[in-house]
């Protein structure tokens, strides 16, 4: 259903919402600003972020997120680590 479609539809049936509806047609959604400082949920997302973004070879952006987070690396490796042992566990050779 078109907005406008739902605008009339919502004349008819309800006035308020009618009016809410013309209300939101008018005015244009508001962006939220992007948080200034990272706070305790989202510090590794934007250290990974920004570690890994520009034009520099992907090597020397691992090498900065392990230079800047060296404990979630370690971990990273490790989770890694146990995959590659889980999927050689049932290997015969």
């Amino acid at each position: 259903m078109t907005f406008s479609r739902h605008l009339r539809l919502a004349r008819t049936l309800n006035p308020s919402h009618a009016r809410i509806c013309a209300e939101l047609e008018m005015e244009p959604m508001a962006t939220a600003a992007a948080p200034e400082q990272s706070d305790g949920k989202t510090s590794l997302t934007d250290s990974i972020r920004n570690a890994f973004s520009g034009d520099a070879p992907i090597t020397q952006k691992a090498a900065n997120f392990v230079k800047a987070r060296p404990m979630a690396s370690a971990a990273l490796l490790g989770v890694a680590a146990l995959a590659v042992v889980n999927s050689l566990r049932g290997v015969r050779a």
